[in-house]
């Protein structure tokens, strides 16, 4: 189960079979299709998120894009700057800047 809320408020949420919700707000979920075991979320509400394989993908508001990494990764996190961090099945941390690369 996972948790973020990005700098403009907008809140996603993991329940604990990977399903993935984003909050419409007075206590209202939408599912939001895709299965993720970890979740970030950008300065522009933009869900970031890692599923079960180690794989990385962004939601773009109508669907989940894959972004090329060394697809390791086991939680994710991002920052107020939308810096996306995300820890590796072996220890690493990792970091992407807007556009650049891990």
């Amino acid at each position: 189960m996972d948790i973020a809320t990005g700098a403009d408020g907008t809140t996603w949420g993991v329940n604990s079979v990977d399903d993935i919700y984003r909050y419409k707000g007075r206590n209202r979920w939408d599912h939001i299709d895709g299965k993720l075991t970890s979740i970030g979320v950008d300065a522009s509400g933009n869900a970031w998120g890692i599923n079960s394989n180690k794989d990385i993908y962004k939601y773009t508001g109508s669907k989940w894009v894959g972004i090329a990494s060394d697809s390791d990764g086991v939680d994710i996190a991002v920052g107020h700057d939308s810096s996306v961090f995300y820890w590796t099945a072996n220890g690493l941390l990792k970091k992407k800047m807007n556009n650049d690369s891990w």
